[in-house]
């Protein structure tokens, strides 16, 4: 993975996997994924049945909206998502569906206008699709938990390269803090400020800007790069996966990295799709030097998957 894939990755890895019941869709209702798909070793470590366990306290709020007695959410379709609508306890997984990293997807992220909702179908598959599994992971004993103080749990960003995004939750935000690989001293970058990827609760029209210096190490050697991140919550609607149809709310990053006294940067824009309960439905990410929010052409397409 290129250093400035790795940064822009970075800006999606939000692993927030939540029990509910909800909108979703019978199974039956939706396509399955061609067999052409490789089945993913891990996908045993994390059975679809977890998706149907009652939400445990992680420490955050203590009356989740929507939550009728029964331990579980429930979407209340108010339009917000709510921190307590969204759960961050370590060891939730999701299985998901996403192109080759060495290929890019054709991708519809405009939607139709259907009755006066937008729509958006991502249950078409992609030639070198594949499964992979998202997990909220401790940072306990792991190398570099010392340079990253008040993290509270790390994704994947990239399997094939054993890199992990380093993300704080409180409150009112997810932080994401940096980046570190799982070999120890070969990758270890850090955000200074920390960049809010989310501001809850998550509603239309709200708009942020972060600018960070990213800092550190990358493949043992010492460096340092620009970022500014254009945060907002653009879109609600319909969105169909191989999962199901769930009714979301779309976060829209767009990220513009220089290297300091170099000609060397890069831009792209990223959409988050975000559902009550369930979390990280879909996540797609443009091409280096997309200007173009419809874009058609995506370096990152995954999809939450059965």
């Amino acid at each position: 993975m290129r250093r400035s894939e790795l940064f822009g990755a970075a800006t999606l890895a939000l692993a927030l996997i939540a029990a509910c019941e909800g909108k979703q869709e019978p199974a039956d209702a939706t396509p399955d994924i061609p067999d052409a798909v490789p089945d993913d070793p891990a996908q045993d470590e994390a059975p679809p049945e977890e998706a149907a366990d009652p939400v445990e306290d992680d420490g955050g709020p203590s009356d989740p909206a929507g939550d009728e007695g029964d331990g579980l959410c429930h979407p209340n379709g108010d339009g917000m998502i709510e921190r307590s609508e969204l759960r961050f306890e370590i060891g939730s997984s999701a299985t998901y569906v996403v192109n080759a990293p060495t290929t890019t997807a054709t991708v519809d992220v405009a939607g139709d206008l259907d009755a006066g909702v937008l729509r958006w179908d991502f249950t078409a598959a992609t030639p070198d699709d594949r499964r992979m599994i998202d997990e909220l992971l401790p940072l306990a004993g792991r190398w570099f938990e010392a340079d990253f103080p008040g993290a509270t749990y790390a994704t994947v960003l990239d399997p094939n390269e054993g890199i992990l995004g380093i993300y704080r939750l409180t409150d009112d935000a997810l932080l994401l803090m940096g980046m570190a690989s799982e070999e120890d001293g070969r990758i270890r970058l850090t955000y200074d400020p920390a960049v809010e990827i989310i501001r809850f609760p998550v509603r239309m029209e709200d708009r942020w800007q972060v600018e960070s210096t990213v800092s550190g190490v990358y493949n043992w050697l010492p460096s340092t790069a620009d970022a500014a991140y254009v945060v907002e919550v653009d879109r609600t609607g319909d969105l169909r996966v191989p999962a199901g149809e769930f009714e979301v709310t779309r976060i829209r990053v767009d990220l513009s990295q220089s290297v300091p006294f170099t000609i060397f940067g890069m831009d792209n824009i990223s959409y988050t799709f975000l559902a009550e309960c369930y979390g990280v439905i879909a996540r797609v990410r443009s091409t280096d030097g997309e200007e173009n929010p419809d874009f058609t052409e995506a370096a990152e397409y995954r999809r939450l998957a059965l």
